[in-house]
């Protein structure tokens, strides 16, 4: 084989299997699962609510739950976290927060996160959110449009995706997004290109989210919070977002804050919107 035809050969064997490697292992690009010591101190101070995924364990956090013989709670919030973090992560802004009888929250971990078992997928997600959801409207006596009525998302990064696509299946009457892209691949073609970026498969997509929201009457609340100083997701993306839904969508920028540091200076706001004030 000639030099140049053999270049290319190996050239494109590389290429092939650098596809495929990329294809293939792109979760742990995105994902960046943790998971908990037994005696972590969070655990003493919520309900651990097991349930199972395609055969996987799954275990969901709750606070506040009502109790036995109590009517059921009237507000539901469903927090999901960032690519990096874990449900407990946000134990210490609820405590604070206080949220008073009446109201549940719910600490989600995604599959292979915390104590739940399996590889998260954006599909694998959902399936979680829509057991838990069911469970916990059985375990509430409530019809599913019912809780559905009660409950409210709040997520940060891939959580505002979560949530936000939470809130579109299950038609929750608010939600709120910290730091959200438009869309995973969007994303992606901004990291690694367009071509590369078309090997995608977990997409996450916040505009079709929106979209399906839009279309209920009356349209859901949305609040989106953005740092201006964002360095992974940049700020544009949520003016994206809430220009294309101007009256179903409020944004709120926080000058200075980037992406991990966003939640601090949110904590009053956070705060108040979970205690209800």
């Amino acid at each position: 084989m000639k030099p140049l035809l053999l270049f290319l050969a190996v050239a494109l064997v590389l290429g092939i299997a650098f596809l495929a490697t990329l294809y293939l292992t792109q979760e742990r690009l995105i994902y960046f699962p943790r998971s908990y010591p037994g005696d972590h101190p969070a655990l003493a101070g919520v309900e651990q609510v097991p349930f199972s995924v395609e055969g996987k364990r799954q275990v969901g956090f709750l606070l506040g739950d009502p109790g036995d013989g109590a009517p059921a709670p009237e507000r539901v919030w469903w927090i999901f976290g960032g690519n990096g973090s874990v449900a407990l992560d946000w134990y210490g802004l609820v405590s604070r927060a206080r949220p008073g009888p009446g109201t549940a929250v719910i600490l989600f971990d995604y599959p292979g996160y915390g104590f739940c078992e399996g590889r998260p997928h954006p599909e694998r997600i959902q399936r979680s959110v829509d057991t838990l959801f069911s469970l916990l409207a059985s375990r509430w006596d409530l019809a599913s449009g019912d809780l559905a009525e009660r409950s409210s998302a709040l997520g940060h990064s891939l959580g505002a995706a979560v949530g936000l696509e939470a809130a579109r299946r299950h038609e929750f009457p608010r939600a709120v997004g910290i730091s959200p892209f438009t869309s995973m691949s969007e994303m992606a073609r901004r990291q690694v290109g367009p071509l590369l970026g078309r090997f995608l498969r977990h997409d996450y997509d916040n505009v079709a989210s929106l979209e399906g929201m839009a279309e209920r009457t009356p349209s859901p609340e949305v609040l989106l919070f953005h740092g201006t100083a964002d360095g992974l997701i940049p700020c544009a993306m949520s003016e994206t977002l809430a220009r294309s839904h101007p009256g179903m969508i409020e944004l709120v920028l926080v000058p200075g804050a980037g992406h991990n540091d966003v939640i601090a200076p949110l904590e009053p706001t956070l705060s108040a919107l979970l205690s209800n004030r």
